[in-house]
């Protein structure tokens, strides 16, 4: 008889786990995300170093702004739509900044676009970054 009854207790524990596993399931589906970061300048703010770096004027600085928000806006949705290939994302990732370098082309004077282009090569990983020597898309030497 106890045997029954520590067998009946063990297998209404079994059914108990087995029947809650799907409502934890729901429960941890129904849980928002997490929000990404934006990328780019948050708020619509520049980056303080190009602020000091460009001098840009008050105009520019409402144009550069919005070209960077709006270039932000363009590279989120683009690193979200799974139905690219990693190819194509490439692709229209290198349009996208394409596009962008014949704005600021057009916004900043010559002194301020050559300026905005070494904030920006600095910005990658390899040269100009601790103990990166190499350029974009080149691997670093094996020691």
């Amino acid at each position: 008889m106890k045997i029954h009854k520590v067998g009946l207790i063990a297998a209404l524990t079994v059914i108990a786990t087995l029947a809650s596993g799907p409502i934890v399931l729901a429960q941890q589906k129904e849980a928002p995300k997490r929000e990404r970061r934006e990328a780019g300048p948050r708020a619509g703010a520049l980056p303080p170093r190009m602020l000091e770096e460009l001098k840009l004027t008050e105009a520019q600085k409402q144009k550069v702004e919005a070209a960077l928000k709006e270039q932000a806006e363009k590279t989120r949705a683009l690193r979200e739509d799974t139905s690219l290939t990693a190819e194509q994302r490439r692709e229209k990732g290198r349009a996208l900044r394409e596009g962008m370098d014949k704005k600021m082309k057009e916004l900043l004077t010559t002194e301020q676009y050559e300026k905005w282009q070494k904030l920006r090569e600095q910005g990658r990983p390899g040269e100009g970054r601790p103990g990166g020597e190499t350029k974009r898309g080149e691997r670093p030497p094996r020691n």
